[in-house]
């Protein structure tokens, strides 16, 4: 038996294989603690399973700000580190722009004597004292050049105890010291908080347990416990994985996946079968180094909240009902994208009924204030609400296609989430898409995309120069990356971040075969 579990703000979604049988089902998730609804349900077995899991817990936690007070280790002269970043201006002619809210308090950083050169040798001795960090319950190390010698921050590490550690060599052992710092000092902040969750999933008597991570592939619990930061895309990455199976089945390489959910929206362009990745992404406004499955996620889904802005403009999210208390079709005090979906009819009020859980009474007196602010008709209201959302999540199609070179209307879109198809096809009229695909177990793709999943690893290193011998380094990381897999029959493949001498960013490039084949 192989359970695969699913865990969003608004729903579990659940896929059990049994044998040649199947089922699909959805629960309310447990936002107090997330592993709950998995734990509950999975009590009914008496062990004998296997469970794959993906989630959103440690985005989440980075999102809300719900991390671990986070201690930071880093070179003497680098205590501001985090707080000069690149100097870069997202918004050029904002007079106030908002910086992301930094992981670390000024008082939580600490810094070493010492140096190491881009190529590793030691050009100021360390000099390793004893360091204190009272209150943090996680510690982020990450000291100048420790991809081309670690042993410094190893130094450092033993002499920590008592807290989370995250050494900047393990979690992203690239250079450009700023995103390398932010992706330490994020997953040293989400450490603690998704160590015990992962810990309670023990708890549901599981044989085996394996973590969806943002690369597609999945990882066991102890090393996504050591490493959180390469799940922060877990969930969405399973309907990804879906998506590209279903494509290679019937024949459609190029194709948009577009996962509706009740919290969010996320999408991804597939294409010649591959999805899109990314080697640096922005979380929470910091950039992380780790290369990941490029997921575009908007705060628009179907309990996003709609309401009016200072202006008197309709917004619709990116707050949501979540799962407590729900639209207003479910008893919640607020109104939603799901209660316009009802109030237009495009929920067959048929299908409900008031032991289920639905009102509504509660669902169009609640629409009617909205639509009383607007000083529009319920139905018009209701319009609205469906208009304004399509049109955030056409933008957000427009973002991963048309701003990266590819024309929309090339892809079919696949549909899915508790929500898609619901809107799929005003978003795909709003960007003159053709074909819409509605996979069967819609709301429970990215679940089912659990299944599919191969078990995968990753390891990198920074390297400079051009006279390298890159086999012996592709061997060691090939190496390196089996040992993750228990001993499972694997394939390997080259991916080089390369640029030309005096470029400062660089271009992911296939990097298959011996380097005499490559020259050749």
């Amino acid at each position: 038996m192989r359970i695969a579990v699913d865990t969003g703000g608004t729903f579990t979604d659940f896929v059990v294989v049994d044998g040649g049988a199947v089922r699909r089902f959805k629960i309310p998730s447990t936002p107090a603690d997330p592993a709950t609804a998995t734990i509950l349900w999975c009590a009914g077995f008496a062990g004998g399973f296997d469970l794959v899991h993906g989630t959103t817990v440690a985005t989440n936690a980075i999102l809300e700000g719900k991390t671990a007070r986070t201690g930071l280790v880093v070179n003497e002269g680098f205590r501001d580190l985090l707080a000069l970043g690149r100097q870069s201006r997202p918004e050029l002619y904002d007079w106030e722009p908002r910086k992301p809210r930094l992981p670390v308090r000024d008082e939580d950083v600490r810094t070493v004597v010492g140096r190491t050169g881009p190529d590793g040798s030691e050009v100021v001795p360390y000099v390793y004292e004893a360091l204190s960090f009272d209150g943090c319950e996680a510690v982020a190390i990450c000291l100048l050049y420790s991809h081309a010698d670690p042993a410094p921050e190893r130094r450092v590490a033993e002499g920590l105890s008592g807290v989370f550690v995250s050494a900047s060599h393990e979690v992203s052992p690239e250079m450009r010291e700023y995103e390398r710092a932010c992706a330490t000092v994020l997953n040293a902040a989400v450490g603690p908080v998704i160590s015990g969750y992962f810990g309670r999933l023990r708890e549901s008597g599981a044989e085996r347990i394996r973590i969806m991570s943002s690369l597609g592939g999945l990882i066991s619990l102890d090393d996504a416990a050591r490493l959180p930061i390469r799940t922060v895309v877990s969930g969405p990455a399973g309907g990804v994985v879906a998506t590209v199976a279903l494509g290679k089945r019937i024949g459609r390489p190029n194709t948009i996946a577009f996962d509706m959910g009740g919290t969010s929206t996320d999408v991804t362009l597939i294409r010649n079968g591959e999805p899109s990745m990314t080697a640096c992404a922005d979380i929470a406004g910091l950039p992380v180094r780790l290369r990941r499955i490029d997921v575009h996620t908007i705060g628009c889904g179907g309990g996003s909240i709609a309401l009016l802005d200072a202006a008197g403009a309709l917004c619709v999210g990116p707050e949501s009902a979540g799962a407590d208390p729900g639209p207003a079709l479910f008893g919640g005090d607020r109104p939603t994208v799901t209660d316009a979906n009802f109030v237009l009819g495009r929920l067959p009020q048929s299908r409900f009924a008031k032991s289920e859980g639905i009102d509504p009474s509660n669902c169009n007196a609640v629409m009617r204030g909205l639509a009383a602010d607007l000083r529009l008709g319920l139905e018009e209201a209701a319009e609205a609400v469906v208009a304004v959302a399509d049109a955030q999540m056409a933008a957000a199609v427009r973002k991963v296609s048309a701003e990266r070179g590819f024309a929309p209307s090339d892809f079919s879109l696949v549909a899915f989430g508790g929500a898609g198809a619901l809107h799929a096809c005003a978003v795909a009229e709003l960007l003159d898409i053709e074909e819409i695909l509605c996979p069967v177990g819609a709301g429970v793709f990215s679940a089912l995309g659990l299944l599919d999943a191969p078990d995968a690893w990753e390891e990198s290193l920074g390297v400079l120069g051009t006279s390298h011998e890159w086999e012996a380094t592709y061997s060691e990381l090939a190496a390196a990356a089996r040992g993750h897999l228990s001993g499972l029959a694997s394939r390997t493949a080259r991916i080089a971040d390369m640029r030309y001498q005096g470029q400062s960013h660089d271009l992911a490039v296939p990097a298959e075969g011996t380097r005499e084949e490559a020259e050749a």
